[in-house]
């Protein structure tokens, strides 16, 4: 943190805009001050200039004249050259000039002046510096919130994107669930449809050709059953004969084809269905050691 200046009086930290306050009209003090001060200087220094300068004009006036003397007049020469060195001496000598030492003074005072401001701006400068530096870093800090609220801003305005887009997909989803309930609902009703046109031409064999999922979808398969009993499972012997015997004769009629069917352990089926072609029943009995075979009369 910034050091406060601290009252010589009281002890207590002056307030900064105090400081700043009266730091202010010191400085425009000094400042008025010093110009008027530098301003005198240069109006006396311009004096001496100027009489500098006269001096030395009165020098080059005098040997000139020394120069434009007849040889053979009688001039006291030694007394001209004494007089120009006086008048050089007087020119290069500032120690006759009226108000030197208050001049010096004055440029004592301004030195110390200039010194002390200095000594002062150095402080100022070191306090400003420290100013300085804890204002940057409040401003990172800041910059730091700041940036953390526009993260803030654009992840809510994401969230609102996401959402809107959460919304149009839901619709889509739902448009598409509706879709394919529709597809699976007519491929059931197709898949009843057809189920029935092919069993309504049986007698006691029935085909299920599509089996439903838990989800709702529909599966191929195709397993003959009778009575609602599947054929491969739980099917007695003579139910099997006779299913079989109807899958045979609706083929048979779909294709024109008639052709003799054997019957295999037909021992166990007290009565065939009825067939448009020759059956050969292959009966067990006990009592035939040797092959035996009975014809039947059509009426």
């Amino acid at each position: 943190m910034t050091t406060l200046p601290i009252c010589p009086a009281c002890g207590q930290a002056l307030p900064s805009d105090r400081v700043e306050e009266a730091r202010e009209k010191a400085l425009a003090k000094f400042n008025r001050d010093r110009a008027e001060r530098l301003t005198e200087v240069e109006t006396n220094g311009k004096e001496v200039a100027a009489e500098c300068d006269r001096i030395k004009e009165e020098i080059e006036r005098l040997n000139k004249v020394l120069a434009d003397m007849p040889a053979h007049e009688s001039v006291d020469v030694q007394g001209l050259i004494a007089e120009r060195d006086s008048v050089k001496r007087m020119a290069e000598d500032y120690t006759g000039i009226e108000e030197r030492k208050s001049l010096l003074a004055r440029k004592e005072d301004i030195e110390a002046d200039i010194k002390r401001e200095k000594a002062g701006a150095a402080f100022d400068r070191e306090v400003l510096i420290t100013e300085v530096q804890n204002r940057q870093n409040e401003l990172r800090a800041a910059s730091e919130k700041a940036d953390r609220f526009r993260q803030r801003e654009q992840g809510e305005k994401r969230i609102e994107e996401l959402k809107q887009s959460e919304k149009t997909l839901a619709a889509e989803y739902e448009r598409l669930e509706q879709e394919l309930y529709l597809t699976e609902e007519f491929v059931r009703t197709k898949v009843k449809l057809l189920t029935d046109r092919i069993n309504g031409r049986f007698e006691i064999a029935r085909f299920k050709l599509f089996s439903v999922l838990v989800n709702g979808g529909v599966e191929e398969c195709c397993e003959i059953t009778v009575n609602g009993i599947p054929y491969n499972s739980g099917l007695n012997n003579a139910a099997r004969i006779n299913a079989g015997l109807d899958v045979c004769r609706t083929l048979s009629q779909h294709y024109g084809l008639l052709a003799p069917i054997f019957v295999d352990n037909a021992e166990s089926v007290c009565e065939l269905i009825k067939m448009d072609t020759q059956v050969i029943r292959l009966i067990v009995s006990e009592k035939d050691a040797v092959l035996r075979v009975e014809q039947t009369q059509k009426n």
